[in-house]
């Protein structure tokens, strides 16, 4: 339970409400906004009383009052019961709950953005929050100069990360989606694709942006050795990897493929749906921008995961901890919210995701006053072991990491957003043994 949120959670629940108190709906300014409970937290102390509001509104008993769920944006005079702010037991307040449910997804993607752009990012939209007197070409200069130096500073973190750490590597930017990612697809216009080719058409998302979100969802056959699993940071859970996403790649086992090489054409499916990636991307692109295959394989990131090892192991940076699983499956390519690195064997890496997963790791980073990045440096800086086969804690964490897989397979549960699942897990292995065992293991190979 947490009781007071963060700077980015608070930016981002202000942005998704789009910037309206939630009880007047009068426009805020982000300075002077304040959090409202719409069950009030004061009945965290009165569990009588905060039994039959939760029964009202058809809510479970355990309802965190302190989760995004259960907050919304306010103006002073409302969230101090001046306003028009409605009682608890209102029928309304069903209503609010409901929308509060909807919004906390897109709000913790905000918030999750934030914290990974850090300060440039998290200034540019306070600025754009706040009532300062900034006209439209001031802005649009303002925010052109923090994306140009954000991606320098991406690129100079990545520079860094290469040299002081050379196995650690980050996943590739997959962009546009429309174009590269995909589900599986079978309608009456296209009979069944046999065992070699696969049916696929684009997957939509709501965080699409234009020119994008306006292109036609994309369909094709497409031989099946092109079509790979795509795991990305909302597949992750500690331990575990979640049904992963589709993805077309263009590898042939040598190169990645474009319209340019002949080798293409020997697979009609693949070319197919290339080549009319190739001619949307040309005709949207900006001037001068990258050609498709080289936007794809931005700084080798996609062909660098070619040929993969048996065993990676894939942790994702952002927010308070970190999580971490094994990756079995070599066909899988890595998106750019994952780092990587291969794992010597099946046990190589389950130690190391026993380590990273812990909250003995993740208390040691926070106390160096960390930032996500201290994640990364963690493991740059060789705090952390290489696996020793002959070292018994070694070879009981790894164990133990095996059984915790198939624990955490156990416990997931599709409808629950990977932000809970990793919650859930979390508390599970906190309250079991296996779990106990692992703190104590870790905290003395750390030292």
């Amino acid at each position: 339970m947490s009781i007071e949120i963060g700077y980015a959670e608070r930016l981002a629940l202000f942005k998704v409400w789009k910037e309206r108190c939630v009880w007047c709906h009068l426009p805020l300014c982000y300075s002077e906004f304040e959090v409202e409970h719409l069950i009030p937290k004061s009945l965290a102390k009165n569990s009588a009383k905060r039994s039959q509001v939760l029964a009202l509104h058809k809510l479970p008993n355990d309802y965190d009052l302190f989760a995004l769920e259960n907050l919304a944006p306010s103006c002073r005079p409302c969230n101090q019961g001046k306003g028009r702010k409605i009682p608890p037991e209102a029928p309304a307040v069903s209503f609010l709950l409901r929308e509060a449910r909807d919004n906390a997804p897109a709000i913790r993607k905000k918030a999750k953005r934030f914290l990974q752009q850090k300060g440039l990012y998290g200034a540019l939209a306070v600025i754009e929050a706040s009532p300062i007197d900034l006209d439209f070409e001031e802005f649009e200069t303002l925010k052109k100069a923090v994306e140009s130096l954000n991606r320098k500073l991406e690129e100079l973190q990545e520079h860094r990360i290469a040299n002081v750490h050379p196995a650690l590597t980050r996943g590739a930017t997959i962009v546009p989606r429309v174009l590269h990612i995909v589900e599986e697809h079978r309608s009456p216009q296209r009979p069944d694709a046999g065992t070699d080719h696969v049916s696929v058409r684009s997957l939509r998302s709501a965080s699409e942006k234009e020119p994008w979100k306006s292109e036609p969802t994309r369909t094709g056959i497409v031989e099946r050795q092109f079509v790979r699993p795509l795991i990305s940071g909302a597949s992750l859970l500690p331990y575990y990897v979640r049904d992963p996403l589709r993805i077309v790649v263009p590898w042939d086992g040598e190169r990645l493929l474009d319209a340019s090489d002949d080798r293409l054409y020997l697979f009609p499916g693949l070319a197919a749906w290339w080549r009319q990636a190739e001619q949307v991307w040309q005709t949207q692109k900006s001037e001068g921008e990258l050609s498709l295959r080289e936007r794809l394989d931005y700084q080798n990131r996609l062909s660098q995961q070619f040929p993969a090892a048996q065993h990676r192991v894939v942790y994702h940076a952002s927010g308070i901890h970190m999580t971490a699983a094994r990756v079995s499956d070599p066909s899988a390519v890595l998106d750019h919210t994952l780092y990587w690195e291969p794992a010597s064997d099946a046990d190589a890496a389950r130690f190391l995701i026993a380590v990273l997963n812990s909250e003995c790791t993740t208390a040691r980073v926070w106390s160096l006053q960390a930032s996500s990045q201290h994640l990364i440096e963690f493991i740059q800086q060789e705090r952390v072991p290489s696996y020793q086969p002959d070292d018994t804690r070694h070879k009981e964490l790894a164990a133990l990491a095996a059984k915790v897989e198939t624990l955490v397979e156990s416990l997931d549960a599709p409808q629950f957003s990977f932000m809970t699942m990793r919650r859930r897990v979390r508390e599970a292995l906190v309250a079991s043994p296996v779990g106990q065992r692992i703190e104590k293991l870790v905290s003395e190979v750390l030292g």
